[in-house]
């Protein structure tokens, strides 16, 4: 019993793909924040994504670039639709 290893009952999780090509791994070797914001359907106002990465050497995505994610718990994640990069900063 001493030797198990506990798993926090509810882990965040996400899973983010460029273009098709399934990036999580990277990210998450060097991910500092993840926030999506909703705003909804009342207002026109467009859903936004912001990846905050500690690294130097991992490439950015182009503007136009297309990023699926999903967020989530354990293994159970939501899609939460694609997002256009509008902007990329290093």
């Amino acid at each position: 019993m001493a030797d198990q290893i506990v798993k926090p009952e509810y882990a965040p999780a996400f899973s983010v793909s460029a273009e098709g090509k399934d990036i999580t791994r990277a990210l998450q070797q060097c991910l500092a924040e993840l926030t999506l914001t909703d705003y909804g359907g009342a207002t026109a106002k467009a859903d936004e994504l912001k990846i905050t990465l500690l690294s130097e050497t991992l490439p950015l995505p182009t503007k136009g670039a297309r990023l699926r994610v999903a967020l989530g718990f354990n293994d159970h994640l939501v899609d939460k639709g694609w997002f256009v990069v509008s902007g990329v900063a290093s």
